[in-house]
């Protein structure tokens, strides 16, 4: 934190890794935004034509205060997408109810992806009955992801009883697909009425359907659930395999707390034969194993070490991290591929 502020703030040195420090401590609610937002707009007004943009989002990011708002909303129309994208971060933060149309009609007209998504969750933080409504008009020309990030909004906090409720309701009864799914994985969330429609919904997901979708579902169901538990122990046997995998891994994490439980050993026993391979299944079965905390996929691990495949090593040495081996991951870190050598420095620094 104390290295990337003094490199933020670092008077003198103008290049592109000064507004991406500021950018990092930004988003993780470790800047002083005062002090960003007077470097921001000094660089912006002063700093080389080159860092000129990177310096408007920056300073557009910080733009969450009471009496930021007609800044942030003419950045949220900016021609620069980081720009757009800083403001509409900005905004969720702030929700400010006179974001609102600006808000909704970066949601539905924004050319760029990550700002329509940015957008819908600046609408979620402002919720209310106006915002809910016309989220279900934004819905109708939406793609499946908009339509995955406007479930979400619904059942945010501030919108799922100002009609967020009823809408994922007729969502879940109405839509198929990822955007079915994503809408009875928010209302699960958000419990109450409308959690055994849901549950429903994602247990029929996993039980047939094009194989993205049941992967999804497998994974966006609550497996608390006793339907969902016996979904997933059905789905294990599936002839498809990534189906198969899919409730493997659920059923592992699921019952990660009872290690010693028969589901338990039964998923880590499979998923250990699958784990073999050098196939993107079997990397799949290594991650999940590892995430699980299971010590008999150290060895595995170790020896993707000393791997000529790149990938293998790369997922090995990350799997080892998070497992706590970092002595066995750390001749990764002078790996003669960058990519790997990031990756397992990342990790390390990271995991436990």
């Amino acid at each position: 934190e104390a290295a990337l502020a003094e490199r933020a703030l670092e008077v003198g040195r103008a290049d592109g890794i000064a507004p991406a420090a500021a950018m990092i401590l930004l988003d993780a609610g470790l800047a002083d935004e005062e002090a960003m937002k007077t470097r921001a707009a000094l660089m912006e007004a002063k700093g080389p034509a080159a860092l000129a943009g990177a310096y408007r989002a920056v300073h557009a990011r910080t733009l969450v205060g009471r009496g930021d708002g007609a800044k942030r909303r003419e950045r949220m129309v900016d021609g620069d997408q980081d720009v757009r994208v800083a403001a509409l971060r900005a905004a969720a933060i702030a929700a400010d109810p006179q974001d609102r149309e600006a808000v909704l009609d970066a949601a539905r007209l924004d050319p760029h992806p990550l700002a329509r998504t940015l957008a819908l969750r600046a609408a979620a933080a402002l919720g209310g009955e106006p915002v809910v409504l016309a989220l279900r008009d934004v819905w109708v020309l939406a793609d499946d992801p908009a339509r995955e990030a406007i479930a979400e909004a619904w059942a945010s906090p501030r919108a799922v009883d100002a009609g967020g409720r009823k809408q994922l309701l007729w969502a879940i009864a109405t839509q198929r697909g990822a955007p079915a799914i994503a809408a009875a994985r928010a209302l699960a969330a958000a419990g109450a009425a409308g959690t055994m429609d849901a549950v429903g919904v994602l247990v029929r997901a996993i039980e047939s359907g094009p194989t993205n979708d049941r992967v999804y579902a497998i994974h966006a169901a609550p497996s608390a659930a006793p339907t969902v538990h016996g979904a997933l122990v059905k789905a294990q046997d599936d002839p498809d395999e990534a189906v198969a995998l899919a409730a493997l891994d659920r059923l592992l994490e699921a019952s990660a707390e009872a290690a010693r439980s028969s589901v338990a050993r039964s998923a880590a026993a499979r998923l250990l034969k699958i784990a073999q391979g050098t196939t993107t299944r079997a990397l799949l079965a290594r991650a999940a194993l590892a995430r699980a905390g299971v010590r008999e996929v150290v060895p595995i691990l170790a020896r993707d070490v000393r791997s000529p495949d790149d990938r293998l090593r790369e997922a090995a040495g990350v799997a080892l991290s998070d497992m706590g081996e970092r002595a066995r991951a750390a001749p990764l870190l002078a790996d003669p591929k960058p990519r790997v050598r990031t990756s397992v420095a990342c990790a390390i620094l990271s995991g436990p």
